[in-house]
């Protein structure tokens, strides 16, 4: 059975209606599932502004793929983000610190387990301190640390046997 199309006026099937039809639906569902699988917390303000001009019955939202690629690219990211980041960025330089305090603690430790032994520097090669507490390591350049003249020797010796 053929039909003419209402708007550009070509004879169609029903069967090629039809397959267009899910390929429409098919370009719509993945970019309702790409804008909502972004980050809300990124994205939030814009996604929920493209769902309420839907819902009043706008036509906004982005109909395939590619236009919501091209929508989110050119959001500026929400105001809670950028705020939800410094929290983070400050977190994180706080857990640094807790965690050089550790280090710190252990390492003035006097006591010590069997499994450590006595400590050796990466850097120097001297027992009794490590790598980054080491008071060379700003003046012997990395390929010249004991640890890298070390593996340099067990490789040359291998060769040899």
């Amino acid at each position: 059975m053929w039909r003419t199309h209402k708007n550009t006026g070509i004879y169609t099937s029903k069967a090629e209606d039809q397959n267009k039809m899910k390929e429409d639906a098919f370009d719509k569902w993945m970019t309702y599932l790409l804008l909502k699988n972004h980050d809300q917390t990124k994205y939030g303000g814009l996604i929920n502004g493209l769902a309420l001009q839907y819902v009043m019955g706008h036509k906004q939202y982005p109909a395939d793929v590619t236009a919501a690629t091209d929508v989110l690219s050119n959001y500026k990211w929400d105001p809670s983000y950028k705020e939800k980041l410094e929290k983070l960025k400050k977190q994180n330089m706080k857990s640094k610190r807790d965690d050089d305090d550790t280090i710190s603690t252990l390492s003035t430790s006097t006591e010590m387990s069997f499994a450590q032994g006595e400590l050796t520097c990466y850097c120097c090669g001297k027992k009794g301190h490590i790598a980054p507490k080491c008071p060379k390591k700003n003046t012997i350049s990395k390929n010249e640390w004991a640890i890298n003249k070390a593996r340099v020797y067990l490789h040359h010796t291998r060769e040899e046997e």
